[in-house]
């Protein structure tokens, strides 16, 4: 369905298509599979990529940005059921543990490398013990994603290629070009720090692209 490459054309064209802005005291919208994947590799093994969660978040709280994590996969609240899931879990993180330090002996792939369903619980596990709000959905959370930044009069932090659907009131930022290592203090000592990213939004795109309105975008993407 649509133009295919738009969404690569507007990233390498992102001095024309999105808006240089300096983030602090807002709420973010986060598509929370992106981020757990994103931020696979800044540091090195299992213990590596806890660190590099809770100093993702501990750099928003500098910065004054109250994230909300939007999940998606299954809900489940029968008790039986839910053990059962849990368990699942367990057998699958322990299984990737298992895989990870077998091919890190052997060679066999980069000691960065963690399986997507351990860091999800990592992640998880890490989000959950510094109290950062989180809302599951059992569908695709690109939907429930773009409506709750909706609501709040929010960003959204995610992918471009999902989200240049989505007539974003305050628009999405690409969670690459979210520059959370290194945010900048503020200019007095009791100021938030702020972080730099590049906002997307379909007004700046209909305003860069003549001839196409916002209202079109959905169905050229």
């Amino acid at each position: 369905m649509g133009v295919r490459g738009l969404m690569t054309f507007v990233e390498n064209n992102e001095e024309l298509f999105a808006t240089p802005v300096i983030m602090s005291n807002i709420r973010l919208v986060i598509d929370a599979f992106n981020l757990l994947m994103r931020l696979v590799g800044v540091n090195e093994g299992l213990v590596g990529y806890a660190k590099s969660v809770r100093e993702f978040f501990d750099n928003l709280s500098k910065c004054n940005i109250k994230p909300i994590l939007i999940f998606g996969g299954p809900i489940v609240s029968n008790s039986v059921l839910l053990e059962s899931v849990r368990s699942n879990d367990l057998f699958s993180y322990n299984k990737g543990l298992r895989w990870f330090n077998d091919a890190k002996d052997a060679s066999k792939m980069n000691v960065d490398f963690i399986p997507a369903s351990t860091a999800r619980i990592i992640f998880k596990n890490v989000a959950a013990e510094l109290g950062i709000e989180a809302i599951h959905t059992p569908y695709q959370p690109s939907d429930l994603i773009a409506k709750t930044a909706n609501e709040l009069d929010c960003p959204a932090l995610a992918v471009g290629s999902d989200f240049i659907i989505y007539k974003l009131k305050r628009g999405f930022v690409d969670i690459h070009s979210f520059a959370y290592e290194d945010p900048l203090p503020g200019s007095e000592p009791d100021e938030p720090h702020s972080i730099r990213c590049s906002l997307i939004s379909h007004a700046r795109l209909a305003e860069t692209l003549p001839g196409i309105s916002s209202d079109i975008i959905p169905v050229l993407s």
